[in-house]
């Protein structure tokens, strides 16, 4: 019968596994063979690497008893090799210019550490390999931002030290199927020799140009590979980037039959990067303006394409935007001819955004002013085209709109002679627009109260010029309406020194329409009684100023009967 197979026995762990102490004596046993028992830190710093460490077997104890760190090896077993060290940073703590600055900073203090500041720049090229940079804990700071070259950390803070350039490449190695591959790690590579690893897409679209390609010996693989294009360099590496993001466009990129339906994507783009993109017309009109486009490299399509007007350029997405929701209308767009007839349409608009299209002027007067006009940014409008005043604006797009429908009267509207023939056609106004006349006596003051003044927006009217009086008002319309007649005379009209006059002549006024201005005082006397008086709407006045004596009222107008004459003596 065969023997089954023994099964191999597992390998025997390595005696360091599970015992610092053993780990210890392994890297001290390393060192030793190494001749860096007793050697100075730089030295150690540059010989003590991740792949001696591999080389001599001793890999898996590097990463699992000194996470994968040369540096905590050696200072555990000989702790006089301790220097500073970066702390742990986040990722994103070498980005951006900020990145750029912090890297310098911390090479500049490596080389301080290390005593090699003042060498020459081919002897600190020499002491400070990578090694060392990964000793103090830079080694992520080498491949975020200089492509993980040394050379490129060191060129940035030491000038002498040579530019990259890219060597002789073997031939064909910019053409056939890994061409694109060659191309894109050379231009990492130039990036990083460059210090710009830890820049955005949109930051290196701003500083990388044809000459920087020519400057690192990478000409033909622009020429071959991109046609010239270092924006088609960079987008092969950052796919997100836009022609426009690029310090120049490509030529012509905004003029050819294309350029305005890329000036339309690279807006909407501009958009979507400001978070406005599907946000109400009147919010993107309000927040973009010519200095953002200019900040996300479109300068150039708004002057090509727009004739700098961002208006132009957002009007091109949304035909509904209009000119004056922008923070700023264009220049001229207010002035002649051409300029109110914008005005009058932007108030239409106006009207529309706010309901009103259709409403009478009495309310649309009553709702907008000024600040509704500056809240939907005419503000400027009225003032260029209407002197500042929201009637004027309204008045030239809404007919029958008087200026007391609005809220506010224009200023001094009421005052002076001016101001009181405007209340005369305020009055006459309201008496048709309440189908009265001179001969709707005396019902005129009993619908026409100080309540259908402000009803109607004169009650600022009545107050200013007539002191709050309809009777007033009604008066000086020169109706041949008499104060009686209004079915209520004002307050203390018969009485004072003026009383007794203001009687006579609502005396005389009752003969005539009786048609007894002439006749004797005898058949006066005899038709006229206080029911008379009272029909006409005299009867207060009686009451006031006679204690209700027909008579007396009308004695006080009809011509003193003659003294009788004396008999003539007889003659002698």
């Amino acid at each position: 019968m065969a023997r089954k197979p023994r099964k191999p026995r597992p390998p025997l762990p390595p005696p360091w596994q599970g015992s610092p102490d053993a780990a210890r004596i392994a890297v001290r046993r390393f060192m030793e063979s190494l001749g860096l028992a007793t050697a100075p830190v730089a030295e150690v710093a540059r010989t003590l690497t991740r792949e001696a460490f591999h080389t001599a077997h001793l890999g898996s104890l590097l990463r699992r008893q000194y996470a994968d760190s040369p540096y905590h090896a050696a200072t555990d077993v000989y702790p006089h090799l301790a220097t500073w060290r970066q702390e742990d940073v986040e990722s994103d703590y070498w980005t951006g210019q900020a990145g750029i600055d912090r890297a310098q900073a911390a090479t500049r203090r490596l080389l301080t550490e290390f005593m090699v500041a003042a060498e020459e720049p081919s002897a600190i090229a020499a002491a400070v390999p990578r090694s060392v940079f990964e000793w103090v804990g830079l080694g992520a700071m080498l491949d975020i931002i200089y492509a993980g070259s040394a050379s490129a950390a060191l060129r940035a803070v030491v000038p002498g030290i040579r530019p990259w350039r890219q060597g002789r490449v073997p031939n064909g190695w910019w053409k056939g199927l890994d061409a694109t591959e060659h191309a894109q790690a050379a231009t990492r590579q130039m990036i990083g020799e460059l210090g710009w690893g830890g820049l955005s897409a949109d930051e290196l679209a701003l500083r990388v140009r044809t000459a920087t390609f020519r400057a690192h010996g990478l000409q033909g693989m622009l020429k071959h590979i991109y046609g010239d294009s270092p924006y088609a360099a960079l987008a092969d590496l950052y796919p997100q980037l836009q022609p426009w993001q690029m310090d120049v466009a490509p030529n012509g990129y905004w003029l050819d039959a294309e350029g305005r339906g890329r000036a339309r994507r690279a807006t909407r783009w501009l958009l979507a990067r400001l978070g406005l993109l599907g946000r109400p017309p009147a919010e993107i009109a309000a927040a973009l303006n010519a200095p953002l486009f200019t900040a996300h490299g479109l300068s150039g399509m708004l002057q090509i394409v727009y004739n700098n007007s961002p208006y132009a350029a957002l009007v091109d997405l949304d035909p509904a935007i209009q000119p004056w929701q922008m923070g700023m209308a264009p220049a001229g767009y207010w002035q002649g001819p051409i300029g109110q007839e914008h005005a009058r349409t932007a108030t239409r608009w106006l009207l529309e955004q706010l309901g009103l299209a259709t409403a009478d002027p009495h309310h649309i007067g009553a709702q907008v002013d000024l600040d509704t006009f500056a809240t939907w940014g005419l503000g400027g409008m009225v003032m260029v085209v209407y002197e500042n005043s929201p009637y004027a604006a309204l008045a030239d797009v809404v007919p029958g709109l008087q200026p007391w429908h609005m809220a506010v009267a224009p200023n001094g509207y009421w005052l002076d002679a001016a101001g009181r023939e405007h209340a005369r056609a305020a009055t006459r106004w309201l008496l048709t627009q309440r189908g009265l006349s001179a001969g709707s006596l005396p019902a005129i003051t009993r619908v026409l109260d100080a309540e259908a003044f402000a009803g109607a927006g004169l009650g600022g009217m009545l107050r200013s010029v007539y002191g709050g009086s309809p009777h007033a008002a009604v008066l000086d319309l020169d109706l041949a309406v008499q104060p009686w007649q209004l079915g209520k005379v004002p307050a203390g009209y018969w009485q004072g020194a003026r009383g007794p006059e203001h009687a006579r002549a609502a005396t005389r006024w009752l003969l005539e329409q009786l048609n007894l201005s002439t006749a004797d005082p005898t058949t006066i006397l005899e038709t006229v009684t206080a029911r008379v008086f009272q029909r006409l709407g005299l009867g207060g006045m009686l009451s006031a100023v006679y204690a209700d004596s027909a008579p007396a009222a009308l004695a006080a107008v009809l011509p003193a009967a003659p003294p009788p004459v004396a008999d003539s003596a007889p003659a002698s």
